[in-house]
């Protein structure tokens, strides 16, 4: 069955193939990309309300840095290891994803 994330992902690659980048307009990029990730924030939260963690028997954490290899190549591991670790970036405890 062919589902909507597999029609995005041919949309997308279809863009990539063929918009002439000279005249892509960047903030409307920007803001397109920036909607793709409060989705992908929306997605990994239901994941999470749904506990596929623990079904992995992780942590939250552990679960997204595995399930979103990327987010780690942006600098994010450390914040992730901060939230997981219940620190917020000023050393306070009493965070993380439970």
């Amino acid at each position: 069955m062919f589902d909507e994330l597999e029609s995005f992902e041919a949309e997308v690659r279809k863009f990539q193939q063929n918009a002439d980048l000279d005249f892509v307009d960047p903030g409307r990029l920007s803001t397109l990309v920036s909607s793709l990730q409060g989705t992908l924030s929306q997605v990994v939260h239901r994941a999470k309300v749904r506990g596929d963690h623990l079904l992995a028997g992780q942590s939250a954490c552990t679960w997204v840095a595995k399930h979103l290899p990327d987010l780690t190549h942006c600098g994010c591991r450390p914040a992730l290891r901060r939230r997981a670790a219940g620190v917020d970036a000023q050393g306070r405890r009493g965070l993380g994803l439970g």
